[in-house]
């Protein structure tokens, strides 16, 4: 099964980028799968498999660049912005609804269900940014992804609630 293969790449590295191409490439792979495959009636231990994936990816993403670490590491830099394409992706695919949906439908909404509340309150309360630093927001990747993968009907539930959750934030702080 392909997704055994991505997922030995991808646990192997234990989420650091250090592989270069190999790794790119395998995060490459699981994001193609997420978006072109028939995730549909996926038996348990694939769905396990994805969603060890999505945490490894997820946590990567959320990870904290050290100010002192050197920022522009290219690699590092790619590796997170293929784990980005690929939480969109999964965001979009499990969002996007069909008449007949399998229990391995349903679980992949599930995911993407938490994905999305878990990069949305990312990226509202991860607002304040170091002057003297640029910082690749990673968070938003994820969020643009879904929109430019998903139906107009995610766009739409992810900016509304991009909207409502920046509304409720700036009213906090007034």
């Amino acid at each position: 099964q392909i997704l055994h293969k991505i997922a030995a790449v991808l646990k192997g590295i234990r989420g650091k980028g250090s592989d270069g191409p190999l790794i790119l490439a395998a995060a490459g792979a699981f994001e193609s799968a997420l978006t072109s495959a028939d995730l549909n009636g996926l038996e348990e231990d694939c769905m396990n498999i994805i969603e060890e994936l999505l945490e490894l990816m997820s946590a990567t993403v959320l990870e904290a660049v050290d100010e002192t670490t050197q920022i522009d590491d290219d690699t590092l830099h790619k590796w997170k912005s293929s784990c980005a394409r690929a939480l969109g992706a999964a965001i979009a695919t499990g969002l996007n609804k069909s008449e007949y949906t399998p229990k391995s439908g349903e679980r992949l909404e599930s995911l993407a269900q938490n994905l999305l509340l878990k990069f949305l309150a990312s990226s509202i309360g991860d607002s304040c940014l170091s002057s003297r630093f640029h910082r690749e927001r990673y968070d938003w990747m994820v969020l643009a992804g879904a929109c430019a993968n998903g139906s107009p009907n995610i766009s739409e539930q992810i900016l509304s609630s991009l909207l409502s959750s920046t509304i409720d934030d700036l009213q906090k702080k007034a």
